[in-house]
C-alpha cells in the first residue's frame, strides 16, 4: 500500500520505517521483481522463498541458487 501511495518502493520502505518507529534501516536486495529458485542435486527445482524454505526444512541440500 505504501508503495502505491508513494510510487516508489524505497520511499515506501522509509515511510513505513518512520511510521513504525524502527531502529536501523531496511535495505532491500533488489527493487526489481525477482523469484528465488533453488536446484537440488537430483535436478528438481523449488521456486519462491516458501518453497525453498520448505525443502531446506525437509533436509534437502541446495546445489545451486
Amino acid at each position: 500500500m505504501m508503495e502505491q501511495y508513494s510510487s516508489d518502493f524505497l520511499t515506501a520502505i522509509d515511510g513505513l520505517s518512520t511510521l513504525l518507529n524502527c531502529n536501523g534501516r531496511v535495505l532491500p536486495v533488489s527493487v526489481e521483481h525477482a523469484t528465488l529458485c533453488a536446484e537440488y542435486a537430483d535436478g528438481t527445482v523449488a521456486s519462491t522463498e516458501v518453497g525453498v524454505d520448505r525443502e531446506l526444512a525437509n533436509g534437502r541440500c541446495v546445489d545451486r541458487i
